[in-house]
């Protein structure tokens, strides 16, 4: 009766110690926060769902309110934590601001994912629509800027964090 006690007890704690491991290994990033730009479609929402998946708190930007709102309203659903909020990533105010509701909603900002981007227009110089062209260059530098600027100091003060800039074949080759 000795034994199979010791054994049992060991048996289960055993047990409880691999569950413990899995669910760290499948929640790696528990207890971060994330804050992906662009994430109302594509690249930018399949990463909002990654990190939520992977334990992470999410702030899903966009300037189209409704499709993020549905993809925050999908990753609360499964039992992740995700805040969706309009956001021209081409206004530092903005960004600022959003930056600074991650970190007084989740308590910190621990990634910042700049993926918002803009491929149009797509045209020879002399054929290009020059308003087109200021729109789709503010969001593409001008926004990456504005989240590093607004993320990194948090992140300095927190002595942590991570940044990914994304950007398209199309950033490598000219027309």
């Amino acid at each position: 009766g000795r034994i199979s006690a010791c054994l049992t007890t060991f048996g289960k704690d055993e047990i409880a110690s691999q569950e413990a491991r899995k669910k760290k290994l499948m929640q790696p990033l528990e207890n971060r926060s994330a804050i992906v730009t662009g994430a109302s479609r594509g690249i930018g929402a399949a990463v909002a769902r990654a990190l939520a998946a992977h334990g992470a708190k999410v702030l899903l930007l966009a300037r189209s309110a409704d499709e993020i709102d549905k993809i925050a309203a999908e990753i609360e659903s499964m039992d992740s934590k995700a805040i969706a909020m309009r956001c021209d990533v081409t206004n530092y105010e903005d960004v600022e601001a959003a930056v600074s509701g991650c970190r007084t909603k989740f308590g910190s900002v621990d990634i910042l994912i700049n993926n918002a981007g803009l491929i149009e227009p797509i045209a020879r110089l002399g054929e290009s629509n020059p308003t087109a062209w200021v729109t789709a260059t503010d969001v593409n530098f001008k926004g990456v800027y504005h989240g590093m600027r607004a993320a990194l100091p948090i992140m300095v003060e927190q002595g942590s964090g991570v940044i990914v800039n994304i950007s398209s074949g199309a950033a490598t080759g000219a027309l």
